[in-house]
């Protein structure tokens, strides 16, 4: 078993995990906006949420089958503002909570941690990967 082309594998797997990790939140908006549009809840910000989830859902499979580095700095630019605004949410409802030892907001807190570090890494790291992808001559 050749070792070197097993690590080349796992190496370029492992370079899909930001569109991964960003199509997996997004899958989880497309079922929150689905409900709600199945129970009558038809609403011009819906429908424009829609459509920007379908837009970037779109461009993020785009990247999986052939990946273009501008589109991936563009992207990563957009999280980290996503997943900035995100933590400033995050923070502004750990506010409400009497004692941060309550368990609804240990919960919080442990649960927009995971999410919001996770997609500021992600988002930092699919920038870089952008910068770092030769762009053809």
């Amino acid at each position: 078993m050749n070792t070197l082309l097993t690590h080349r594998d796992k190496k370029k797997l492992f370079s899909y995990l930001p569109d991964v990790w960003f199509l997996a939140i997004l899958l989880l908006g497309w079922g929150g906006l689905m409900s709600t549009m199945l129970f009558g809840a038809w609403h011009t910000v819906g429908i424009v949420l829609g459509v920007f989830l379908l837009s970037v859902t779109g461009i993020l499979v785009k990247q999986l089958i052939r990946r273009n580095g501008a589109i991936s700095v563009f992207m990563g630019i957009l999280f980290l503002m996503c997943s900035l605004f995100f933590s400033l949410s995050l923070f502004s409802e750990l506010r409400e909570f009497s004692s941060i030892t309550e368990p609804n907001a240990i919960q919080l807190l442990l649960g927009g941690v995971i999410i919001v570090g996770g997609s500021l890494v992600m988002s930092m790291w699919m920038m870089l990967r952008g910068l770092s992808v030769r762009m053809p001559s």
